[in-house]
């Protein structure tokens, strides 16, 4: 993934780079301003290029959108990693074979529980 612009340019010649920086990653962009070049006025091509910031945004959300996700699996195994880390321990400490087994059988759940949801 390229780098994000999070400032928006103020001399002409920063437009310019930006705009170099949008056909660099979408080529097909520049297809179609050198055609209509000739047609378009400045404010046309600051038109361009706030849409290609806007695109840019976009494209940025999505991945925060896509992390935001990641963090929320991660969260949740932790969660179960926490859990079954205090069954084992308990387990450990038990000295009777009974409540030992029962223990392992609730970790035996919670592994079935993640084993589920990563199916999902």
């Amino acid at each position: 993934m390229g780098k994000l612009r999070l400032t928006l340019p103020k001399k002409e010649e920063d437009i310019e780079k930006v705009m170099e920086e949008v056909y660099e990653t979408h080529p097909e962009m520049r297809e179609e301003h050198e055609h209509h070049h000739h047609h378009h006025h400045h404010e046309d091509e600051l038109i361009i290029v706030l849409n290609s910031i806007v695109d840019g945004l976009n494209h940025f959300n999505t991945h925060l959108k896509n992390l935001e996700s990641r963090m929320s699996s991660l969260e949740k195994a932790i969660s179960y990693m926490a859990r079954m880390n205090a069954l084992l321990y308990k387990a450990l400490l038990y000295g009777d074979q009974e409540d030992k087994r029962e223990i392992l059988k609730k970790i035996q759940d919670i592994l079935m529980e993640l084993e589920k949801q990563g199916k999902n």
